[in-house]
């Protein structure tokens, strides 16, 4: 064994050409394990040197390998995590091996050792190369093990989050459903979310979860545009990293921000993350993206039914009660800021006698006709909506009588224009125009406009009689 101890420390002595021709032979049969250490971030030469060093130094002492399997099978696991592969680390091994092997036969034959010193240096070899095997390999097994832990980790919060989000159809609650569960998955102390404002491109602070108030506040306050983290998030396909900052100040030291698309289009941006300085794991970045897209869907399956609830499905205009619902915030508006109100009822004549003598698909059209004239003719703020089977409604803040009188004229004088081959006639309407005075409710607003509406389609019908 003295022998054995003596050509291994020999060769460690002078271990510079042997590691070069190791390290030469592992290029041209293993290149892909020696890319993957590069990629890794570690130097091929580097790992080849001490494993023909530690492959020399346990020959001559049988306690190396114990004393060092901590750090190989650390090795191991920290090779697997950065993604380079058992068989090809193990090839290289089993190759760097046979070298060493190579070079002490060498050295056994040219210093005259007899034949049993090469075997027993090659059976010592062996038992060096299996420690070694079998230490990286298990530090390999760890890592897998911790991978597949944390992936079913991550499943499991990924469903909880899907869960959360898929409990209710109101906005309001899916989206403070889902910060809470994303910031609890990803362990983060709050969650925010930013959507983009109907009508134009900017994005809106609308919810927020675990912020403190003035957190809260001094985020409403500050312009998107000044948030990095955020516009950094809006551009980026992927969670983006760094400290959520407004001004000079810190909100959460460590964040991750993503941006929520549907179809390729922004619907927003959240961001979650910590007061401390903290590393988000690659499987929490995930999280984090996957958590945005179930978040993304469900958001836009809850404003779907918002739109659903408050629309009119042929028209699509506003429906009855989310009309009545407008008028009401209308009102309260004029009482409090002394402004004018009108308010003008619509109804389609003779849609009977069309859908009679045409189909109902040519009454839908009309229908729909009627709807695209008040759409043409009215204000972004008025308030649109069909309350009937032939009936519209128009709500306009800050219009005097007068004024939405001439835009009833005008919606009348364009439907009036139409003469599709689908009806045989002109279309024509009734209206009654009602302003809200100080004091008065909304349902006495509708009656007057009703009253006025009912009072124009008896005339109009004595016209059509001749009367």
């Amino acid at each position: 064994m003295q022998a054995v101890e003596r050509l291994a420390s020999a060769a460690a002595e002078e271990a510079e050409p042997l590691v070069e021709r190791v390290l030469a032979e592992v290029s041209v049969r293993v290149p892909e394990y020696q890319r993957a250490l590069v990629a890794a971030g570690e130097d091929p030469r580097a790992v080849c040197a001490g494993t023909v060093l530690l492959l020399l130094g346990a020959l001559a002492d049988h306690d190396l390998i114990p004393l060092a399997a901590p750090n190989i099978r650390r090795a191991g696991r920290t090779r697997c995590a950065a993604g380079v592969a058992l068989d090809g680390m193990l090839e290289a091994l089993a190759l760097e091996k046979e070298l060493v092997g190579r070079e002490l036969e060498e050295r056994a034959r040219a210093a005259g050792s007899p034949a049993e010193v090469v075997l027993l240096a090659e059976r010592r070899l062996d038992q060096v190369a299996s420690g070694v095997t079998s230490a990286l390999a298990r530090g390999y097994m760890d890592a897998l093990r911790e991978r597949t832990r944390e992936e079913q980790r991550s499943l499991a919060a990924v469903v909880d989050v899907a869960a959360a989000v898929n409990r209710s159809l109101d906005v309001a609650e899916v989206a403070q459903a889902g910060l809470a569960s994303i910031s609890s998955a990803v362990g983060a102390d709050a969650a925010l979310l930013w959507v983009v404002r109907d009508g134009d491109d900017e994005l809106v602070l609308a919810y927020t979860s675990g912020l403190r108030w003035d957190e809260d506040g001094a985020l409403r306050d500050s312009p998107p545009a000044a948030i990095a983290l955020l516009m950094r998030a809006r551009q980026a396909g992927a969670p983006v990293r760094g400290p959520l900052l407004v001004g000079t100040r810190t909100v959460l030291t460590s964040a991750l921000g993503v941006g929520l698309r549907s179809r390729g289009d922004l619907v927003g941006v959240m961001v979650a993350g910590v007061r401390e300085p903290r590393e988000f794991s690659w499987s929490e970045q995930g999280l984090l993206a996957a958590g945005a897209d179930h978040l993304t869907a469900a958001l836009i399956r809850a404003e779907k039914h918002r739109r659903e609830a408050r629309t009119d499905a042929l028209t699509g205009l506003s429906n009855r009660q989310e009309f009545e619902r407008q008028v009401e915030r209308a009102v309260s508006g004029a009482q409090r800021h002394r402004r004018p109100l009108a308010l003008a009822l619509v109804d389609l004549d003779g849609l009977k006698e069309i859908n009679d003598r045409w189909g109902h698909a040519a009454g839908d059209r009309a229908l729909k006709s009627v709807a695209q004239a008040l759409l043409s003719a009215v204000r972004a703020t008025d308030i649109c909506a069909r309350v009937g089977g032939d009936e519209f409604a128009l709500a306009m803040p800050d219009s005097t009588v007068e004024h939405a009188t001439e835009v009833i004229k005008r919606v009348q004088q364009a439907v009036e224009r139409i003469h599709a081959a689908d009806f045989e006639a002109r279309l024509r309407l009734s209206a009654g125009v009602a302003g809200w005075k100080p004091g008065m409710p909304w349902p006495e607003l509708f009656k007057v406009a009703d009253a006025r509406l009912y009072r124009e389609k008896r005339r109009h019908h004595r016209e059509r009689r001749g009367v």
